[in-house]
């Protein structure tokens, strides 16, 4: 609606570029934050080396295993627990701060449209520059 008629296909190119850019981005930067908050969080004391070389890796790496090792033999039973436990701590503790680090971007993004969707409304403002005017009544 607020391109003309004739740049309608220009405007929407544009709409669909930067919702994949902001997608892209979005992506790597929870997941960067989710994957660092994860492998400083993750307790490997008590664990054999192996396993704590394979959480560093990813959740799922340190869960298999230590189940290709328990099923070896390799491993007493009771490490798989100690691994799935110190893997769940660890990974709720990066998805809650990245979904808090996502949270707080969006609030301030929708904030930035809010607050430029009523400057170009000119809402808030009188004509000559005065004092501000009442809010207008949505129709």
């Amino acid at each position: 609606a607020a391109t003309p008629l004739a740049k309608a296909g220009v405007g929407s190119a544009v709409n669909d570029a930067t919702r994949e850019i902001g997608a892209a981005l979005g992506i790597a930067t929870v997941g960067t934050l989710s994957a660092v908050v994860y492998r400083r969080s993750f307790d490997a004391s008590g664990l054999a080396e192996v396993l704590a070389d394979a959480a560093a890796d990813s959740p799922g790496a340190a869960l298999e295993t230590a189940s290709a090792l328990v099923g070896a033999g390799e491993l007493p039973a009771g490490q798989t627990e100690a691994v799935a436990s110190a893997v769940a701590e660890a990974f709720s503790r990066a998805f809650g701060a990245s979904m808090l680090a996502a949270a707080i971007v969006s609030g301030l993004c929708g904030l930035c449209v809010l607050l430029a969707r009523r400057a170009a409304s000119g809402v808030g403002r009188s004509e000559a520059g005065g004092a501000p005017l009442p809010e207008r009544a949505a129709s």
